[in-house]
């Protein structure tokens, strides 16, 4: 393990290419990640059978 501290700042990009979750970028095969999304759809049968939707 190596220590990580503040320094420099970079530029980051986010791409996403449509219709495509997955695609090669310089070689190296990249996922467009949506990890809300996917945490929500995914636990969603844990949290809606709890929902007190009854008004």
């Amino acid at each position: 393990m190596r220590a990580v501290s503040a320094g420099t700042t970079e530029a980051v990009y986010n791409l996403t290419v449509n219709e495509s979750p997955e695609y090669f970028a310089n070689g190296v095969l990249v996922h467009n990640c949506d990890a809300l999304r996917y945490a929500v759809t995914t636990s969603e049968r844990y949290w809606r059978p709890r929902l007190n939707l009854a008004a």
